[in-house]
């Protein structure tokens, strides 16, 4: 989503059916930064959403088709996306759709003019962040996906919020009461021991 909205600009309204990754309170949270207002299809309303049923299927009936020709399939996750926004350029965007009798790229430059232009200042990796709350333990650690982070050792016992992006969990910035305090770290096991002699270690 945050590349469609770097080369497209900014909708108004985003509307998906009840997948996962459309009810989850991240997107809820990023859509809010943007202003952009989240609307979800009925359940069992399979008209309601039949332009994207219809695109999911040109997808598997041409795109997915071509990986399992003999030689075709993607080596890595990095080369499918890559294969897969050339397919949207130059095969997808530029054909004809039977019902419009327009391509997609003509149909969006069509409503292009209701679309907002991103500000060149905004930070918009930041508005994609996810917002976590975590309680600092003794050791000055949080867990974040079965993972140990260390913090600053101020913080112990007290509640944090943890800003980062859901997929790459890299930078993981530390806020408390409105208050930036760096960033978390992996946990190093070693260094970590040692807190006050040991006494308040507290083991993955």
């Amino acid at each position: 989503m945050q590349e469609a909205v770097r080369r497209r600009g900014l909708p108004r309204k985003l509307y998906t059916d009840n997948g996962g990754p459309f009810i989850n309170d991240h997107l809820k949270v990023v859509c809010a930064n943007l202003g952009i207002r989240l609307l979800h299809a009925k359940p069992f309303h399979a008209w309601s959403k039949g332009k994207c049923e219809r695109i999911f299927r040109t997808i598997q009936s041409d795109f997915e088709a071509t990986l399992r020709l003999p030689g075709q399939a993607a080596a890595s996750l990095e080369e499918l996306n890559a294969r897969f926004a050339t397919w949207l350029q130059e095969i997808y965007h530029p054909r004809v759709h039977q019902g419009t009798g327009q391509t997609p790229q003509e149909r969006f430059a069509q409503g292009a003019g209701s679309l907002r232009t991103l500000d060149p200042q905004l930070d918009l990796a930041r508005l994609f962040s996810t917002r976590e709350e975590r309680k600092v333990r003794k050791d000055g650690t949080v867990r974040i996906d079965n993972l140990l982070y260390e913090v600053d050792l101020a913080l112990r016992g007290l509640k944090i919020e943890l800003r980062f992006d859901p997929w790459r969990k890299d930078p993981i910035e530390v806020h408390y009461r409105g208050q930036e305090f760096g960033r978390a770290r992996p946990l190093n096991k070693h260094l970590n021991s040692q807190i006050q002699g040991g006494l308040h270690y507290e083991r993955a």
